[in-house]
């Protein structure tokens, strides 16, 4: 496994998210298959980096 560790501010973040989202839409089932390991980690980052945005969600 190679791991590659970047940062992203939160504009580049959602660019990137909004990117693979189009990706996933474009491309299907199997992209989707592909792509859902990165988008549950990217969930987890921002989760991380953002509580209070999950808290707000909920409440």
């Amino acid at each position: 496994m190679t791991k590659i560790v970047i940062e992203l501010d939160d504009a580049e973040f959602k660019s990137l998210a909004t990117l693979l989202d189009g990706a996933v839409r474009a491309g299907g089932l199997r992209a989707a298959k592909e792509a859902l390991p990165i988008t549950a980690k990217m969930e987890a980052a921002y989760i991380v980096a953002h509580p209070e945005a999950v808290e707000s969600d909920q409440g």
